[in-house]
This record gives C-alpha cells, sequence and structure tokens, in this order.
C-alpha cells in the first residue's frame, strides 16, 4: 500500500480556506470543522435538562441565533476558552469583524489571548 505523506498544517490551512470561501451549512459542519482545525470536542448533549450544553452556545454565537448571552459554569469549565473560540470564528469568518477583548481580570483576558493565539492550557 502506498502512503502520501502530507503536511497536516497544509490540510489544515487548505480547510481554513475552504470554510471561508463557503461558511458552514449547518451546525453539524461548523463542530466537525471546530473538531479538525482546532482537535476540539465540544459537547453536544445535555447532562441535564434545563442546561444547553457548551455546543449551543457556539453554534447560536456563530450564527447569530442570539445576540447576547451569558455561559454560567463552575471555575475551569472551560467559559473562557469557548469565547475565545467564539471570537475567533466571528473574526476569521465574519466580514468586517474585529476583535477586543476585555476580561474580569487582567488573567482572565491573556488566558482569552493566549487561546486566540493558538496558545491556550484548556
Amino acid at each position: 500500500m502506498m502512503r502520501a505523506d502530507i503536511d497536516p498544517e497544509i490540510l489544515k490551512r487548505e480547510l481554513l480556506e475552504y470554510h471561508r470561501r463557503n461558511c458552514f451549512k449547518d451546525a453539524n459542519e461548523l463542530l466537525e470543522f471546530i473538531e479538525a482545525y482546532w482537535k476540539l470536542r465540544i459537547p453536544r448533549a445535555r447532562v441535564c435538562p434545563e442546561h444547553p450544553p457548551p455546543a449551543e452556545y457556539i453554534v447560536d454565537s456563530f450564527f447569530e441565533e442570539v445576540q447576547d448571552s451569558v455561559c454560567w459554569a463552575n471555575r475551569g469549565g472551560g467559559k473562557t476558552l469557548l469565547g475565545a473560540l467564539a471570537t475567533w470564528l466571528d473574526t476569521v469568518f465574519k466580514k468586517d469583524c474585529a476583535t477586543k477583548i476585555l476580561g474580569g481580570s487582567l488573567e482572565q483576558s491573556k488566558k482569552m489571548y493566549q487561546h486566540l493565539t493558538g496558545g491556550g492550557d484548556d
């Protein structure tokens, strides 16, 4: 069997450019892109009936089903990471979108910046 050595960074860049040209047809395609590009699997299932899963926040934010939202989770529950992801998606895929970070503290702002630039620790 013949194996082609393909640079994963080239594949990643091509995946990004494909979606910049074509966007995403639905929530599933968006979440699959996030998993492939960021290696981040965002929970889709509800654990409690009254609590939406994290994927719902990302999808609703990206497709602008909501204009404002509040993320309420335990400390270390991924709120800053998901906020950075939602911000990155808007900045990369939406025309004329810019990013400014305003965290609850300087430490949180730095953490979000690290997530946005690929240096996060979550």
